[in-house]
C-alpha cells in the first residue's frame, strides 16, 4: 500500500518525510523553480524555503519595507510595510533634487561574494523590469554594503518570538529592523543602514529571512531564482520590485538563507507618461504562480483569511509612479466567462499600513485556479481622473507533469538515481513505495531533480521501487515511475 504523508514543515517548504516500514515507504514535498525572464520551469531546484508549499505556520517570512516619500532621505516608519516604492532621494548639493531619467540600459553588475546568486537576481529583476518597459536597476555598492550587513544581522541573531511582527523600537517589521546590542548591529532602519553605508538617496527593502536557522544553502542561480519567484507572487513584494521610480539596487545575503534586496533613487524619478498602464501577468503569458498560500507574505494581504488557506498570486495593474490610479472596478472571469471571486487591494481599502502606492491595484483570487485555462481580467478606473480601463487574458500553466524522458529506470544499490521533472503549480511532491526492505533508501533535491539513494548493501535481492511523482496543490497531476534497484 502506499502511504501519503504530510511533508509540511513548520520552518521549510521542503521537507523529506520518512515512515520507516518492511516495504520502505518514502514521500517527498519539494519546489520547483521558475524563471521570471522566460518563464519556463527549473526542474526541482532545492529551495527549502519555497513559498508556495503547504506550510500553515512558518518560522521566517518575506517582508516588504517600502522607503521615505520626500524629497531628503527619511526613515518612513508609519509605512513599514510599504511595497510603494515611495523612496524619493535628496540631491547631495542641497538644491532641488535633480529628475533622475530611466535607465535604459546598466552595467553588468560584480560582486565580490555570492556573485552567482546575487548576479542571478538582479538579472531576474531587470528583465521583469524590462517587460514593463520600466527603468532597469543599476547596482549600487553602498546600497551592496548595507543589504550585507542587514543579511548577516540576520543570520546572528535568533527570530524574534513573532518573526512577522513589529519591531516596536523602528516602528517597522522585523526583519528590517537591527536593535542595538544583537550581535551584528549595523544600523536600525533600511534608511538608516543605507545613509551610513554612503547612499544619499531614499531607500526601499524587500527581505526574506530565517534568521539563524543554522541552514546552509548553496548560493546558486537556482536559489536566486527561487527566492525572486517567491517574491514575485505576492503583493507587496512585487509592486515593490516593480515600482517604475527606482534606479539602483543592492544585494546582501548570508547562507543561512536571508536574502535582502534595497533599492533606491538618488533625485526624483521622471514620470512615466499619464498613459502608462502595465499589468502583470503580462497579456497573453503563462501565469506561473496559479496557487499561493494565505500567510507566506508579511505585511498579509488578506488577513481576513485563515492562515494556510489556498489562494492565488494577484493580478496586478500600475500607473506611473506618481500618478493616482483610481479603482472602479477590477474583475476576473474564468475559460466560461464566470466570475472568479476575488479581493481588491489598492490604495483606497488596503489594511496593512497603507503598504499600497497609490499608483497601484491588485486582486487576489481568493481559490487556486484552474490549470489549462484562459482567464480575463478586465480593469476599470481612472489615472490622475482621466478614465481608463483595460481588458487582457493569460493561461495558466497545463496540466501536466513535466521532464520525465522515461518511465523505467534501472540502478545498482550504492548510486543515485536522480528524475527531473516539474509540476504546474511549482510544488512537488513524490511518494513511493518497495516491493522488498529498503531501510536506509532516501529522497533528496538537488538542481538536478528529485533524487533516490540507495546505499550499498541496502538492498540483498532486486527490489522494484514504484514512485508516483505528482503536483502538491494539484493532486490529479501525477505520473508513475519504476525503478528497479539491484544489489
Amino acid at each position: 500500500m502506499k502511504l501519503m504523508l504530510d511533508c509540511a514543515s513548520a520552518r521549510y517548504r521542503a521537507l523529506v518525510c520518512n515512515s520507516g516500514s518492511k516495504s520502505a515507504r518514502r514521500n517527498l514535498l519539494f519546489t520547483n523553480v521558475y524563471n521570471a525572464t522566460n518563464m519556463k520551469p527549473f526542474q526541482n531546484s532545492n529551495t527549502k524555503f519555497a513559498l508556495t508549499a503547504a506550510v500553515l505556520v512558518v518560522s521566517f517570512a518575506l517582508a516588504a519595507c517600502g522607503g521615505g516619500g520626500g524629497s531628503s532621505p527619511s526613515t518612513n516608519t508609519s509605512t513599514s510595510g510599504s511595497s510603494g516604492g515611495s523612496a524619493s532621494g535628496g540631491s547631495t548639493g542641497g538644491g532641488a533634487a535633480p529628475t533622475v531619467p530611466a535607465n535604459t540600459t546598466v552595467p553588468t553588475p560584480t560582486y565580490s561574494a555570492n556573485s552567482v546568486l546575487k548576479t542571478e537576481f538582479f538579472n531576474d529583476l531587470n528583465s521583469a523590469r524590462q517587460a514593463w518597459n520600466i527603468s532597469l536597476l543599476a547596482q549600487n555598492t553602498d546600497l551592496d554594503t548595507s543589504t550585507q550587513n542587514h543579511a548577516n544581522y540576520l543570520a546572528e541573531n535568533a527570530p524574534p518570538s513573532n518573526p512577522g511582527g513589529i519591531d516596536p523600537s523602528t516602528g517597522l517589521l522585523y526583519m528590517h529592523s537591527e536593535d542595538q546590542g544583537n550581535p551584528g548591529f549595523y544600523a536600525a532602519t533600511p534608511q538608516a543602514r543605507g545613509t551610513l553605508a554612503g547612499y544619499t538617496g531614499g531607500v526601499g527593502e524587500i527581505a526574506i529571512a530565517t534568521w539563524n536557522s543554522g541552514t546552509t544553502v548553496a548560493a546558486t542561480a537556482a536559489q536566486a531564482d527561487a527566492m525572486f519567484n517567491a517574491f514575485m507572487m505576492t503583493v507587496y513584494h512585487r509592486a515593490n520590485m516593480l515600482q517604475d521610480n527606482y534606479r539602483d539596487i543592492g544585494i546582501g545575503f548570508s547562507a543561512s538563507e536571508n536574502l535582502v534586496v534595497d533599492m533606491g533613487i538618488v533625485g526624483q524619478a521622471a514620470s512615466l507618461p499619464a498613459t502608462t498602464l502595465n499589468v502583470f501577468p503580462l497579456p497573453n503569458s503563462v501565469d506561473n504562480y496559479p496557487v499561493w498560500v494565505v500567510g507566506a507574505e508579511a505585511p498579509n494581504p488578506v488577513p481576513s483569511l485563515a492562515v494556510g488557506t489556498l489562494i492565488a498570486s494577484p493580478v496586478t495593474v500600475a500607473a506611473g509612479y506618481g500618478h493616482a490610479l483610481t479603482v472602479t472596478s477590477f474583475t476576473l472571469v474564468d475559460t466560461n466567462g464566470a466570475n472568479v471571486s476575488v479581493q481588491q487591494v489598492n490604495a483606497a481599502n488596503d489594511t496593512e499600513e497603507a503598504a499600497i502606492a497609490p499608483n497601484m491595484a491588485h486582486i487576489i483570487p481568493l481559490a487556486k485556479l484552474n490549470l489549462g485555462e484562459t482567464y480575463t481580467a478586465t480593469f476599470v478606473g481612472a489615472i490622475d481622473g482621466t478614465p481608463v480601463n483595460k481588458t487582457w487574458s493569460f493561461t495558466t500553466p497545463a496540466a501536466v507533469i513535466t521532464g520525465v524522458t522515461q518511465t523505467a529506470y534501472t540502478m545498482t544499490a550504492g548510486t543515485t538515481l536522480t528524475v527531473p521533472f516539474g509540476v504546474p503549480s511549482g510544488t512537488s511532491a513524490a511518494s513511493y513505495e518497495a516491493t522488498g526492505s529498503l531501510y536506509n533508501a532516501t529522497f533528496t533535491t538537488s538542481g538536478a531533480g528529485m533524487a533516490l539513494t540507495i546505499p550499498s548493501g541496502d538492498a540483498v535481492t532486486p527490489v522494484i521501487v514504484t514512485i508516483t511523482l505528482f503536483d502538491y496543490y494539484y493532486q490529479n497531476v501525477s505520473t508513475t515511475i519504476t525503478v528497479t534497484v539491484n544489489p
